[in-house]
């Protein structure tokens, strides 16, 4: 390679993606450009030279399910995973999240205020690690409510139906998780399951 490498992203539609409309997908791209482009000069923003700013909604939900589901593996995890393989999935699965959520408390805390890179580090990583001795404090909980819900159920069937199918249940599997990190306090945690 002697030169940066370009990447060139067109947008065209495909058999798959046939409209019967025409959206000018390239007009309304540019204009949503030129948006993007004046906020930034006017705070004097370079994403080019700054990265990313804010922590991701996206990542932060994938971190989530991950979170969520590795205390439960045989229920919330992979369909094709067995008994013999649960330790393997749940150290890979809590390795990534917890490396990914590290990145994002790493955001989080550079927007809280001016820092130097290295205790943002320290800060994030002592975040991460009470967050993570907690997990299994946290499924403990989550098992306690998920035997509540059936007791006080009649219509319920089992404890593994309230885990998977009560909405409210569901939403305590996802929205427990960041309790420990009340410090980090992320602006955009998903508060709801994400589909």
């Amino acid at each position: 390679m002697t030169g940066p490498l370009t990447i060139s992203l067109s947008f065209q539609a495909g058999p798959r993606h046939m409209s019967h409309h025409n959206w000018d997908i390239s007009t309304l791209t540019l204009q949503l450009r030129t948006a993007r482009k004046q906020w930034r000069e006017a705070r004097k923003r370079d994403p080019l030279t700054t990265g990313r700013e804010f922590p991701s909604l996206t990542a932060l939900q994938e971190i989530s399910r991950s979170i969520s589901a590795a205390p439960f593996p045989m229920r919330l995890g992979p369909e094709d995973l067995n008994p013999e393989s649960e330790d393997h999935y749940i150290g890979y699965t809590l390795g990534r999240a917890l490396d990914k959520l590290l990145e994002q408390a790493r955001l989080e805390l550079t927007l809280s205020g001016p820092s130097d890179t290295a205790s943002v580090d320290k800060k994030a990583t002592e975040l991460i690690k009470a967050f993570a001795s907690r997990l299994p404090e946290l499924r403990t909980i989550l098992d306690s409510d998920a035997e509540a819900a059936f007791r006080g159920d009649p219509a319920a069937r089992s404890v593994d139906e309230v885990l998977l199918c009560y909405p409210g249940i569901r939403a305590s599997s996802i929205t427990a998780w960041p309790t420990p990190c009340s410090p980090l306090d992320f602006r955009c945690w998903p508060v709801s399951s994400p589909k």
